[in-house]
């Protein structure tokens, strides 16, 4: 079977002359149709039955002209249109659906793009090869999400913790990077923690107490910083900032076992802190790595 492109190749063939090519289409040749969908699913047949639209051109401009998102387009029976290529053409303001007649799904066409369809009388093909442009959607906010990137590209997350929360982080650890999915795993590189004091100071119960990094309900990764550090990142007595490097070394405890776990902060001795009413900044970066 030809590849859409190769079809689509061909075809064009025949109007530079080459007759061994395949036919472009059938009907009578290249024609332009526009189509108004009126807010309504449109069926195009090859023969007039008095109700759907009769498809006379292989150039199709159609506009959905529809209160939702998007309107269907179903196309005629393949039986019918061994050979027949299509270029739909969208040109109003929401998407379509092409169908074929049995309702199953070809392709999409969203506004201002073409869709490119061929059938070799027994399936339809579909291809957007114009439509990858990155949409307005794309790149919303919160659009970029976790599971549209390409694994091993350095990802960050932010998380704020509470004045209630830091102060049961013994108890209570907190994710600052989500599970990564089955068959994946998360390693932090770089760590920034901003103490934003709020007036009145933490207190540590016990001097040796670390703030650490842990895969969710399993390994320790690392403590952050040294007690001296840590201690003054907790007791500051105004604004702080505390920032790790270089991780990936020390991450030498990751092994297959952490396969989707996500990675949490928190207070690795046995006393809570007390007072404070501070808020702290967590920024992870890190990368996600195939471990299946």
């Amino acid at each position: 079977m030809l590849h859409l492109r190769e079809v689509w190749k061909y075809g064009l063939g025949v109007i530079r002359g080459n007759q061994n090519s395949l036919p472009i289409f059938p009907l009578s040749g290249w024609r332009v149709q526009t189509i108004g969908m009126g807010d309504a699913a449109v069926t195009l047949v090859r023969q007039s039955d008095g109700t759907n639209t009769l498809l006379v051109g292989n150039i199709l401009y159609v506009d959905p002209n529809s209160s939702g998102a998007s309107e269907i387009l179903k196309l005629p029976p393949e039986g019918q249109c061994k050979g027949v290529h299509l270029v739909v053409v969208n040109t109003g303001g929401e998407g379509i659906a092409i169908q074929n007649d049995a309702a199953g799904a070809i392709v999409t066409v969203n506004t201002g793009h073409i869709a490119f369809l061929y059938c070799d009388g027994t399936t339809w093909y579909g291809d957007t090869g114009l439509d990858q442009q990155v949409q307005t959607a794309d790149i919303a906010d919160e659009a970029v999400t976790a599971a549209k990137l390409e694994k091993g590209l350095l990802e960050q997350q932010t998380t704020t913790l509470t004045s209630a929360q830091i102060k049961a982080l013994n108890a209570t650890p907190i994710t600052v990077v989500t599970a990564p999915g089955a068959g994946y795993a998360v390693i932090p590189l770089y760590v920034h923690l901003f103490h934003d004091h709020g007036g009145t100071d933490y207190v540590q119960t016990a001097g040796t107490n670390h703030l650490a990094l842990e895969y969710t309900g399993s390994t320790e990764i690392l403590e952050l910083g040294t007690e001296a550090e840590c201690t003054a990142f907790i007791e500051a007595g105004a604004d702080a900032h505390m920032f790790l490097a270089t991780l990936l070394g020390e991450a030498a405890d990751f092994n297959a076992g952490e396969d989707n776990k996500g990675i949490d902060i928190n207070n690795n001795e046995a006393t809570e802190y007390t007072t404070g009413d501070g808020v702290w900044v967590i920024t992870v970066s890190y990368i996600t790595v195939d471990v299946a």
